[in-house]
C-alpha cells in the first residue's frame, strides 16, 4: 500500500484542503487582527491573551497632534537626490506643498530637525516623476517634473511657451549670504505627464509621458535655457510611465504597450 493512499479518499482530501485554507487564513489574518486589537487597546500586558481594557484615546492623540497631521499633509512626494556642492553633501526633495527643499545630508532638518537649508517658492504639483540634478559650467541644477499648470507666484527667468498640462521646471543653486538658495531658472515647453529627466553632457532629455489619448514624446532641451533642441515626433505610439534611461549616445524608453524604444545621437568631439 502506498504511503499516500489517504489522498485517494475524497473525504480526507476535502478535510486536508479545508485545513490548509484555514491555516493560510490564520497566517494572513492573525497579524491584522493583532494590529486591530492594539489600535483599540488601552492596557494589554503579558500574560493576558486579550487587552485588559479598550479605549479610543490613542486615536484622539493621533488626530489632535498637529505634528502628525502636518506630516501627513506635507509629506515628500519624490525620492531624494544627493549631490556634492562645494565639498558639502546636500539632499534635494520635493514636497506635497509644491516646494523643493534643500537639506544638509549630515544634519537633515538642522538642529531642531525641521529647518531646511533652503526652500523654493511653490512651483506646482511634483508628482509625475522624481527630481534630477546635474552640474554644468560650475552651476548646479535641480529639475522637477510638474503636472498641470505652473504656480504663477514663482517667476522663472526663461519661459518656453504656455504650460497647461505640465512641464519640467529648472532651479539653480546659488549662494545667498554664504547659504545655498534655490533660484527659479527656466520652464520647458508644455508636456503631458512629464517624467523624470535624464541629463547627458548638459542636454536634458525630458519625456512627455502622455496618456491613453496622447502618446509619449521624448524631447532634448538645452540645459541652460530649456529651449527645445529635438523631439521624437510621432515615433512613439503609446504612453509611458517609466523614466527614460541611458548613457553616452543611446537612450531607452519603455511604453505601456510593452515596447522599448531606442534613440541614439552623435557625440560631438
Amino acid at each position: 500500500m502506498r504511503a499516500t493512499w489517504f489522498l485517494a479518499v475524497p473525504s480526507i482530501r476535502r478535510a486536508m484542503a479545508l485545513i490548509l485554507v484555514l491555516a493560510l487564513g490564520l497566517f494572513l489574518l492573525l497579524p491584522l487582527l493583532t494590529l486591530m486589537l492594539w489600535a483599540f487597546a488601552d492596557v494589554w500586558r503579558y500574560p493576558h491573551l486579550l487587552p485588559q481594557g479598550y479605549s479610543l484615546r490613542w486615536w484622539s492623540f493621533v488626530f489632535h497632534n498637529d505634528t502628525i497631521v502636518k506630516a501627513i499633509r506635507y509629506s515628500f512626494t519624490t525620492a531624494p537626490v544627493v549631490f556634492n556642492q562645494g565639498g558639502r553633501d546636500l539632499v534635494a526633495v520635493a514636497n506635497k506643498d509644491g516646494k523643493i527643499y534643500l537639506l544638509d545630508a549630515k544634519s537633515l532638518g538642522g538642529a531642531d530637525h525641521k529647518t531646511p537649508l533652503a526652500v523654493s517658492t511653490a512651483v506646482g504639483n511634483v508628482i509625475t516623476g522624481d527630481l534630477s540634478t546635474f552640474e554644468a559650467g560650475g552651476t548646479r541644477w535641480i529639475l522637477a517634473p510638474v503636472a498641470g499648470g505652473m504656480n504663477s507666484a514663482t517667476h522663472f527667468a526663461g519661459i518656453n511657451g504656455a504650460v497647461t498640462n505640465g512641464a519640467v521646471a529648472a532651479f539653480k543653486i546659488v549662494d545667498q549670504g554664504g547659504k545655498p538658495a534655490l533660484e527659479p531658472a527656466w520652464v520647458s515647453r508644455d508636456l503631458t505627464n512629464p517624467l523624470t529627466s535624464l541629463i547627458i553632457n548638459g542636454v536634458v532629455f525630458a519625456t512627455s509621458g502622455g496618456n491613453s489619448q496622447r502618446p509619449a514624446v521624448l524631447y532634448a532641451l538645452d540645459g541652460a535655457s530649456g529651449k527645445e533642441l529635438w523631439n521624437s515626433g510621432g515615433t512613439i505610439t503609446s504612453y509611458s510611465r517609466a523614466a527614460v534611461s541611458g548613457s553616452a549616445s543611446q537612450m531607452y524608453l519603455s511604453t505601456a504597450d510593452s515596447t522599448i524604444y531606442t534613440f541614439g545621437f552623435e557625440l560631438v568631439k
